[in-house]
């Protein structure tokens, strides 16, 4: 009776919240004076990038092999729903300064 997968997951307590056997992590990275938040890591539908402090980014999704997927300017998610199953690269860049983090994504389905 407690199992709820519509539960509210918590990322990076160590609670399982959703019962889905993963605890939900989030990424946190400074960049300059910016701050990066990324999650859902693993993801199946979308990745969410929470900038603050930098207006102007880009976030760029690349395969192990170096090839772009796909990549968005200043919106602050990314589709993963059309990627095949398998584990990604994302870059954060600074647009005015070429700064940048990459941070490594799982896409499961």
């Amino acid at each position: 009776a407690q199992i709820n997968p519509d539960a509210e997951e918590i990322s990076g307590n160590g609670i399982d919240e959703d019962c889905d056997g993963e605890d939900l992590l989030t990424a946190v990275h400074e960049l300059a004076e910016a701050t990066i938040v990324i999650y859902p890591n693993p993801a199946t539908v979308l990745v969410n990038i929470e900038v603050d402090g930098l207006p102007n980014f880009s976030a760029t999704l690349y395969t192990l092999e170096g090839e772009t997927m796909k990549t968005v300017v200043n919106q602050n998610q990314i589709s993963v729903a059309d990627l095949a199953q398998g584990v990604y690269f994302l870059e954060v860049a600074n647009v005015n300064t070429g700064q940048k983090i990459i941070e490594k994504i799982v896409v499961t389905k």
